[in-house]
């Protein structure tokens, strides 16, 4: 944890910098908005578009304020006070010397005009114990924002290959509806030689009608989810604009979650925290100089205002602080076990996340298999049931099963292939490295 702390100047850089990153391409305009786009892409721009990375400058901002003020407590401290007082009673000097006449009474009335100026010079390093704590506290904080983008980054990949699974059963939807139109095409000019049943062509002409409507149904699933990835993204997607399959994922490398750093940080800032209480605890050396206009002034004999000044240096010591050692203490220690948990808890989790995701990976990839040969069985089978349809020897119905089969397979087999990407994909988000 210690060690942790003293690189935590750079851990914030690295923040920072990577939020400045980030923010340099947010004014990047989408060109060719209605042509293509890629998946990194809509990660940047959901990145730029998400407050995540405004507030994570914010936050940075506002801990070097707290910083400089607390750095500031080095200065000389300026204090101006004004005092006007009446005393019950005052210190009296009943003497009586011959020849001597006796001193004035002290007023009751006093009244102080003073400046003084102070200067710390040793707080017990409580100063430095505050600005760790800071620190800690702000890549805590901007952690925090990381893992809230992870998600972020994570709907916007589930969005987006739900809109490539969208378009592939647009696009099979579409080719089903294409072959009908051209066997309907095909039966009836055969049917001006009377080769062919009426009934035939109703029912080509009925499937056509559902054909067209399973067609309307899928686009108007894809307008809503393309609303969906322009929100997130913060981009005017049109409608027709074509969402391009990601490349071939890579294997996953090392876990490399921001939940991990975010429990450490944790039982950082706890420590850092019981370590500037036991700070403030500590004695305090000042250098103080005032200086002043009073009634009476320092020799209190004086009648009348008179100017004065004082310097030394004092000590405070706040023992208030010691009747709560041991229990700051033991809540420090909570507070550590209490995270080390939260990390055991979420890579117990993620595991499980993985070990799903993996088993997916197989079951696709076995699938992916099977289906070029149910694929190609499907094709010969559908070609066979065309030329027995204008053969005359099978109804419109058989071909148009034969039809749907084939369309199915050729589902099966792209959305397949695609769902296998996207495991792969969940998988290197699993790691942390997508």
């Amino acid at each position: 944890m210690l060690r942790f702390a003293r690189i935590g100047n750079f851990r914030t850089s690295v923040l920072l910098l990577k939020a400045v990153g980030l923010l340099s391409v947010c004014g990047i305009p989408l060109l060719g908005q209605n042509i293509s786009t890629s998946l990194d892409s809509c990660l940047v721009w959901a990145d730029c578009h998400s407050p995540l990375t405004a507030q994570q400058t914010a936050i940075a901002e506002s801990a070097q304020y707290t910083l400089t003020a607390l750095s500031k407590q080095w200065l000389p401290q300026l204090t101006v006070g004004a005092q006007m007082s009446h005393q019950s009673d005052v210190t009296r000097l009943d003497l009586s010397i011959p020849g001597f006449p006796s001193p004035d009474p002290i007023p009751r009335d006093q009244y102080k005009l003073s400046l003084e100026g102070s200067q710390l010079l040793w707080d017990g390093r409580a100063i430095a114990a505050q600005k760790s704590q800071i620190k800690l506290q702000v890549q805590l904080e901007q952690t925090q924002r990381e893992v809230d983008r992870h998600a972020l980054r994570g709907k916007v990949i589930q969005m987006y290959f739900g809109i490539l699974l969208i378009d592939e059963q647009l696009e099979i939807a579409g080719l089903f509806r294409s072959d009908l139109e051209a066997q309907l095409r095909q039966l009836q000019a055969a049917s001006v030689a009377g080769a062919v049943l009426e009934s035939n062509l109703l029912t080509l002409r009925a499937e056509i009608i559902s054909a067209n409507q399973r067609v309307d149904e899928i686009a108007f699933a894809r307008r809503k989810a393309i609303n969906g990835l322009a929100i997130l993204t913060g981009r005017d997607f049109s409608d027709t604009i074509l969402l391009k399959p990601p490349p071939a994922a890579e294997p996953p490398g090392e876990l490399s979650r921001s939940e991990l750093l975010l429990s450490e940080l944790q039982a950082s800032l706890a420590d850092a925290q019981h370590s500037s209480k036991a700070r403030q605890r500590n004695p305090k050396l000042i250098a103080f100089l005032q200086t002043g206009y009073a009634n009476p002034a320092l020799n209190f004999l004086k009648p009348g205002f008179d100017a004065y000044y004082l310097a030394g240096i004092r000590a405070q010591w706040n023992v208030q602080g010691l009747y709560t050692l041991k229990e700051d203490r033991n809540m420090a220690k909570t507070q550590g076990r209490l995270a080390a948990l939260q990390r055991d808890l979420f890579l117990m989790n993620n595991l499980l996340a993985i070990r799903d995701q993996q088993l997916e990976i197989e079951r696709l990839s076995g699938l992916a298999l099977a289906d070029s040969t149910a694929l190609e069985l499907r094709r010969e089978l559908r070609r066979i049931a065309g030329v027995q349809l204008h053969q005359g020897v099978m109804t419109s119905a058989d071909y148009i099963r034969e039809l749907n089969a084939e369309a199915r397979a050729e589902s099966n087999a792209r959305i397949h292939q695609l769902s296998l990407l996207h495991s792969q994909y969940l998988l290197q988000h699993l790691y942390g490295t997508k």
